[in-house]
């Protein structure tokens, strides 16, 4: 016996709990002193190493994916994180539903588990389209659509148990499908069957089964739902992330002209001016008389290299933005709009929701959703086109600054210095508009800090009233009461013309996360699981027989298998015990080939293995 098999390596570890992978020499280590470690079992080769230090809290079970590549860990606070073993990070998929509540426990979790889902139906899947169509090939009628590597042959689901007795069930390991109230206490173990009739839940001293038939009649629909899901919730964090960056590039292209435009404050105290710099533009540009402290402002803060320096800024700026706005925040808002139709559609039959973007109360809340998007897109096109016509208006500032720059002072200008009657024609319609942007601008300032000494200075209105800078809410004092009116008090058709781009997106995400990912979730279903067997231990082993799930159980002497009865949601009971003059040490399943060997270690028989 002591040739049958050789020590390949010997390490002092202090483990918690070990998790070998089912598919690789991989070892996965929760020690005692609260860290990951996962190896290389033959070379011991370190893969990750996951610190206390780095975590909010201590780590309280793992579990593999079917296919090895991937590691769940649960958290104390309810939190899980997915770990990729080929990139050894943490992987994003978890974080990108952190806005969904209803989507976490929020006691620790105690029991993981990752199923490989084994339909026992027809698969129809290949009926639903999963993606959006391709650019076209050339051919005429020709259509192609992306190839989805996360569903040929890897679909599986993930269940969590917590402390409180919740469990949940998670479709590739981080779309939530269902949120269940098995157990008053801590859930010790959990076990989902291949085809996902039935969940197994082992807690308080008993086993029970669950039943979930709507798993097993919507088994199609639940994968497709849960994939349009997944990237309707990336392109939302791609749309928001883009977003932010359409909002950075616009303050970095604004930031010197802004600065140079705020030295007129200054200027404009020395005369006691009540007047707008903008109206004394206008002026200027209209009748050719200049106000001094303007004359003083193009002679002596403005220099040629300045003006280089802000047009090269403004000019970087509004391409950067138009190709974010064509490139990430329109494809991704037309990628979203089309995910949302695909859902509304295969909302419409679905009388047994097997998710919560199923059953037909939500079909009126993603019509909803998708009137938002749409006019969602519209704004993204009035923001491409506001965005086009501000560039043309500050070219001709800019160009005009520079005229003026080289009339009160000693700089020449290279090249053509005049312009057209149609383009002095519009930098006046501009100039207009800025003046009056001042102007309400600084009333606004007097009726909430209360009039000011002209000799004191007055805070300068930098935007000159372009419609982007309202659009991206940097001038709040302008656009933010009425928005917020009017996302509060009228419907989306009378708000339409009027909110900002950010409101609207952050009201579709509201929409989304709040009422369709969380419908029927914020309250967890309670159920009663049918129970196999009372049982003192919290832990069972898993196999099968004939194709059909096997349990097993030991107390004292006497092993228990439990096997499902196919066709039904009954359990078949038989016992096996061990004789008087032996003792059970410990016992395991192994599984191959959908068949099953028990192993028993027994005090006096070294080890003894049983088969059907």
């Amino acid at each position: 016996m002591s040739q049958a098999y050789s020590v390949l390596q010997d390490k002092n570890v202090g483990a918690a709990k070990v998790a070998c992978c089912p598919t690789m020499d991989i070892v996965a280590v929760l020690t005692t002193d609260h860290h990951l470690l996962v190896y290389r079992t033959v070379a011991w080769q370190r893969l990750l190493h996951v610190k206390s230090a780095d975590l909010a809290a201590p780590m309280t079970a793992m579990t593999w994916r079917p296919d090895g590549l991937v590691l769940a860990v649960g958290h104390e606070d309810g939190k899980i994180a997915l770990y990729d073993m080929e990139s050894g990070t943490a992987n994003a998929a978890m974080k990108l539903f952190e806005k969904v509540h209803a989507w976490h426990h929020t006691h620790a979790v105690t029991a993981l588990q990752w199923t490989k889902y084994v339909s026992i139906l027809i698969d129809r899947t290949d009926r639903f389209v999963w993606n959006p169509p391709l650019d076209a090939s050339g051919e005429a009628g020709t259509t192609k659509y992306a190839r989805v590597p996360a569903l040929d042959g890897s679909r599986h689901l993930l269940v969590s148990g917590d402390a409180a007795g919740h469990v949940l069930l998670w479709a590739f390991g981080s779309v939530c499908l269902r949120r269940l109230r098995a157990h008053n206490g801590p859930v010790d173990q959990v076990f989902l069957l291949p085809d996902a009739s039935a969940l197994v839940v082992s807690a308080g001293r008993s086993i029970g089964s669950l039943e979930l038939p709507d798993f097993v009649d919507q088994h199609g629909k639940i994968f497709v739902v849960a994939h349009h899901a997944r990237e309707v919730q990336l392109l939302l964090r791609t749309v928001e992330t883009a977003l932010k960056q359409v909002a950075t590039e616009w303050t970095n292209g604004t930031r010197i002209f802004e600065a140079k435009m705020r030295l007129l404050s200054s200027a404009y105290a020395k005369y006691s001016s009540f007047e707008c710099p903008q109206a004394h533009m206008y002026t200027l540009l209209c009748t050719g008389l200049s106000f001094p402290a303007l004359t003083n402002f193009f002679a002596q803060d403005l220099q040629e290299q300045s003006m280089q320096r802000i047009q090269k800024a403004f000019a970087h700026a509004c391409h950067s933005m138009q190709t974010l706005i064509q490139e990430h925040l329109c494809v991704a808002a037309t990628n979203v709009l089309f995910r949302l139709s695909e859902l509304r559609g295969l909302s419409f039959d679905s009388t047994n929701a097997s998710s919560p973007l199923l059953g037909g109360q939500t079909t009126a809340q993603i019509s909803d959703l998708i009137a938002m998007v749409q006019c969602f897109i519209l704004k993204l096109e009035q923001l491409s086109m506001a965005l086009r016509e501000t560039e043309m208006d500050f070219s001709l500032l800019f160009q005009w600054f520079s005229v003026m720059m080289a009339a009160h002072s000693s700089v020449r200008l290279k090249g053509p210095t005049k312009t057209n009657a149609a383009d002095t024609k519009r930098l006046a319609r501009f100039l207009l508009r800025a003046t009056v942007s001042a102007k309400t601008f600084r009333d606004h300032r007097n009726l909430s800090e209360g009039p000011r000494n002209p000799a004191e200075g007055f805070e300068i209105e930098v935007t000159f009233g372009n419609p982007v800078a309202e659009m991206l809410r940097k001038c709040p004092w302008k656009v933010a009461p009425a928005s917020a009116a009017l996302l509060g008090t009228f419907g989306l058709e009378e708000a339409e013309s009027d909110i900002l781009v950010g409101d609207l997106f952050a009201r579709i995400e509201k929409t989304w996360c709040a009422h369709l990912l969380a419908n029927d979730n914020s309250q967890p279903a309670q159920l009663s699981a049918a129970p196999i067997l009372p049982t003192d231990l919290g832990e069972f082993h898993t196999g099968m027989l004939d194709s059909t799930p096997l349990l097993a159980t030991a107390v004292g002497s006497r092993i228990t298998l439990c096997r499902l009865v196919r066709g039904s949601a009954a359990w078949e009971v038989a016992r096996l015990d061990v004789a008087h003059d032996e003792r059970l040490i410990n016992f395991c399943l192994y599984t191959k080939e959908e068949q099953s060997q028990l192993s028993i270690l027994l005090t006096n028989t070294v080890l003894g293995t049983w088969t059907r």
